[in-house]
C-alpha cells in the first residue's frame, strides 16, 4: 500500500480522535483504527438508517428491518421471522419478501406479502387479509407464505409441501406510526 503526504501550512492536519454516533456514544480509534460494521435492526427509525458507536467500533445500522431463515419438511409451518410490536399503540405497514428453494427437483418461489398490523400494546390485530404476489415453480406453487399475528408479535410464517423440503430465507420492513 503506498501513502503519501501533502505538506498543509501551518503543519499537518489534525486528525478525528473521536467519532460522534447516533446512539450509545462516540467511538475512539485504538491505535489509530476504526472498525466500520454494518447490521439489521429493528429499531423504529424514520429515515431508515442509524449510526451507532462504542469502543473503537461504529455500526451502521439498517433499520426498520428484520431477516430470518428456516426450512420446512412437508407440508407444516415454520415462522421464519417475530418481530415484538413493542409497548406503544399504532399502526405497522409490513412488507416481507420471502424466498424458498427445493434442491431435489430442483424448485424455486419468491413471494412478496404486504399487509397491516394494529396494536393496542398488549396484542395485535391483523388489517384484512395481506395482499401476497408469487413466482413459483410448479412444484411449489402450493406453499404459502403469510403475516399473521400471535399476543402482541407479527410474524412471517411458510408452509411447505408434502414430501419436499424447502430452505426459506425472508427480510421484513416496516413502518409504524402511533
Amino acid at each position: 500500500m503506498s501513502q503519501f503526504f501533502v505538506d498543509v501550512p501551518g503543519g499537518a492536519p489534525s486528525v478525528p480522535t473521536s467519532f460522534t454516533t447516533d446512539t450509545l456514544g462516540p467511538a475512539v480509534p485504538l491505535a489509530n483504527e476504526l472498525q466500520i460494521l454494518a447490521a439489521d435492526s429493528t429499531a423504529d427509525v424514520d429515515n431508515g438508517i442509524r449510526t451507532s458507536g462504542a469502543t473503537n467500533v461504529v455500526t451502521i445500522q439498517v433499520t426498520n428491518r428484520a431477516t430470518g431463515t428456516g426450512s420446512t419438511t412437508g407440508a407444516v409451518t415454520a415462522d421464519l421471522i417475530t418481530l415484538a410490536a413493542g409497548g406503544t399503540a399504532g399502526c405497522f405497514f409490513i412488507e416481507t419478501d420471502v424466498v424458498g428453494f427445493e434442491t431435489t427437483g430442483p424448485a424455486g418461489r419468491s413471494e412478496k406479502v404486504i399487509g397491516a398490523v394494529r396494536t393496542d400494546a398488549a396484542a395485535t390485530t391483523l388489517i384484512d387479509t395481506p395482499d401476497s404476489t408469487c413466482n413459483s415453480d410448479t412444484t411449489l406453487s402450493a406453499e404459502i407464505a403469510d403475516i399473521v399475528v400471535s399476543g402482541n408479535n407479527i410474524i412471517v410464517r411458510v408452509t411447505g409441501v408434502a414430501g419436499l423440503t424447502i430452505g426459506w430465507n425472508a427480510v421484513l420492513t416496516f413502518r409504524f406510526v402511533n
